[in-house]
């Protein structure tokens, strides 16, 4: 498991080392296939190989996940208070049969059953608001969002409004709205009464294909291939939303395996997590998991007095002597 530094652009490994499989803490601990990742908390579950494995993000501790669910089945999955619920599909009789399942924390598996409803397309995503499941559900060409009490199994459908998503490759909930991408945009959905209203971000930049997502705070982190962006979402205009994009760049240090020396170089981004300002990911290649960490960016304004006598620049607690602030002056620190 690693991790990039955002303020830095450094990658760290937070747990797993370039060998086989135990559990354990860091370096001790060995991972032999992670690929998608789940948070809960401060937990990351992974899906490694034909496991489940828990990652505690503050002291890199990895154990093994005993449950009888089958982790190949794993691939669209959301946490809702402490359990794991995911949605699998498979043929049989000529035809789908699609289902949402719940993982509990003593690792039984169990349907949810829906009340009067039958998922019949392919579902695109599947998310939590804290309170709910919200799913995204291919049907004659276009998505269809439906909502799940799992307490009831009630299921309420939205009727599609504004633009048409035939699929998408990711789906998130920030504030009382869903965000999904697709290809190179992103679009926010809106869900009230019984119609989800389409629409799509206006982003700053263009021509970047983004696969993988995830959210913290207000912020949308995608990946495309082996880069990595942030998308700072605001109101825009006649209630659009606008969508600042900044790439990622993280370097590698000493510090990116165990302090070692070695700089463990990785290839592409099959999945991400967020928590707090950090980004976590599966580096298959080398069977770690890694985190990014990233700092928000501040921004602040100093008016300097008519009044000051000495003007000198410091930048933590370093004097730059090539500097000075002019008396009177507004400056813009970010």
């Amino acid at each position: 498991i690693r991790k990039i530094d955002t303020s830095t652009l450094n990658i760290t490994t937070v747990a797993g080392r370039v060998e086989n499989f135990a559990d354990g803490t860091g370096q001790n601990a060995e991972f032999k296939s992670p690929h998608k990742l789940l948070v809960s908390g401060t937990d990351i579950y992974v899906r490694d190989d034909k496991r489940i494995r828990k990652v505690d993000s503050n002291t890199g501790e990895v154990s093994t996940f005993q449950t009888s669910a089958d982790a190949e089945d794993l691939y669209q999955w959301t946490i809702l208070g402490t359990d794991i619920y995911y949605y699998h599909e498979e043929y049989s009789n000529s035809a789908y049969i699609r289902k949402i399942f719940k993982l509990s924390p003593d690792g039984s598996v169990n349907e949810l059953e829906l009340n009067n409803y039958t998922i019949e397309g392919y579902v695109y995503g599947l998310t939590s608001d804290g309170t709910d499941l919200l799913f995204a559900e291919s049907t004659g060409g276009t998505i269809k969002f439906s909502r799940v009490a799992v307490d009831t199994g009630v299921v309420t459908s939205y009727t599609a409004a504004g633009e048409n998503l035939s699929y998408i490759f990711g789906l998130e909930v920030i504030g009382d709205s869903l965000f999904a991408n697709r290809d190179s945009d992103i679009y926010k959905i809106e869900l009230s009464g019984t119609t989800a209203t389409v629409s799509k971000v206006t982003l700053d930049t263009s021509g970047v294909y983004f696969e993988q997502m995830a959210s913290s705070g207000d912020v949308l982190y995608l990946t495309s291939y082996n880069s990595i962006y942030s998308v700072t979402l605001a109101e825009g205009v006649g209630g659009t939303t606008t969508g600042t994009v900044t790439e990622i760049e993280p370097s590698f240090t000493a510090a990116s395996y165990y302090n070692t020396g070695s700089e463990v170089q990785f290839s592409y981004f099959n999945d991400l997590v967020a928590i707090g300002t950090g980004i976590y990911f599966p580096d298959s290649s080398n069977k770690l998991i890694r985190k990014i960490s990233i700092m928000p960016q501040e921004t602040f304004i100093v008016t300097v007095s008519t009044a000051s006598g000495n003007n000198r620049f410091a930048l933590d607690g370093e004097e730059i002597t090539t500097k000075t602030l002019v008396r009177g002056a507004t400056y813009r620190f970010m």
